[in-house]
């Protein structure tokens, strides 16, 4: 399968995210690309987290990671959405935080949604939605 694979989980979010995409629209469209198949390895390994680089933007960022059949690396599946920190009402902490899906008892996405960061962005304009598949 190799990066083709994965490819085609990036294709699958560019033909279904748009700039104008909602954030409960993009969780929901990343949802559904961890359906295709890929290099995963027994249980899918998927990443959320979340956080500010910068006194201007706060960024929610998710991750599926597959297995790089080739190396003894990875490949990732990433979705960046970016927002004007000012929009967030000092309401989020800029310290990044994270999760990964195999860390939880409960459903990866419902614990997305249950997250703060998530209730107060998931109203908000992003100023900028990043899709792209970085190797490890």
């Amino acid at each position: 399968m190799g990066k083709a694979s994965e490819n085609k989980g990036i294709e699958f979010l560019e033909d279904r995210i748009s700039q104008e995409t909602t954030l409960p629209e993009i969780v929901d469209v990343f949802n559904e690309m961890c359906k295709i198949p890929m290099n995963d390895t027994e249980e899918l390994q998927l990443l959320f987290e979340t956080g500010s680089m910068d006194d201007d933007t706060y960024t929610i960022h998710m991750v599926r990671q597959t297995v790089n059949p080739d190396e003894e690396e990875y490949f990732q599946v990433t979705v960046d959405v970016i927002y004007s920190f000012k929009d967030t009402e000092n309401l989020l902490n800029k310290k990044w935080e994270h999760f990964w899906s195999f860390e939880l008892e409960n459903d990866f996405f419902e614990h997305i949604k249950n997250n703060q960061d998530f209730k107060v962005l998931k109203d908000k304009k992003p100023i900028n939605i990043n899709i792209y598949l970085d190797e490890t």
